[in-house]
């Protein structure tokens, strides 16, 4: 039998997800059995899921790839980031600077700077807090593969959705 962290990994970790409430329920049910020190494994756990996975392999290729394999990897680092307690405020920064780009359009050397800056931004964040590596270990490298616009608003959109399984999550404020 699985322990409540096992499983707890499980609901993030999985390659296609038809329901996310159900799996949403789940989430809350372990989470009030489990103290503060399990879920920081469980944290680790899914930070040593991501050193292997498919996205920091295939970067930007991996955002071509089927909706519901690039949606659960949106769930699970949603996922992490909850257990890692990054604020909401803090991704949302990020998602914001990415709103603005997209705004202006598709002008490829302002999209370079913008990028640039995001990234050193980024960088600047996880100095700052730790809890943002994951999101950076896995961001930086996809912006630093941005060629055009089309590359970018893949980027956003995956961020996009990072966002609102974390807010789904009950990730704090």
């Amino acid at each position: 039998m699985k322990t409540d962290g096992e499983e707890l990994v499980g609901i993030f970790s999985k390659e296609e997800i038809t329901d996310f409430s159900e799996l949403k329920k789940k989430w809350e049910e372990i989470k009030k059995r489990l103290k503060e020190k399990e879920l920081k494994e469980v944290a680790k756990d899914l930070e040593n899921k991501l050193k292997n996975h498919d996205i920091k392999k295939k970067k930007l290729i991996f955002l071509s790839e089927t909706p519901e394999k690039v949606l659960s990897t949106a769930w699970f680092l949603a996922g992490l980031l909850v257990l890692k307690d990054l604020k909401r405020s803090q991704i949302r920064k990020i998602l914001d600077m990415m709103k603005d780009i997209k705004r202006k359009g598709p002008k490829i050397e302002e999209l370079k700077k913008d990028i640039a800056k995001i990234r050193y931004l980024l960088a600047y964040a996880v100095g700052r807090n730790k809890n943002v590596e994951p999101l950076y270990s896995v961001f930086d490298p996809l912006f630093a593969e941005i060629k055009d616009f089309n590359d970018f608003e893949k980027v956003y959109e995956f961020m996009q959705s990072i966002v609102a399984f974390h807010y789904f999550l009950g990730g704090g404020e």
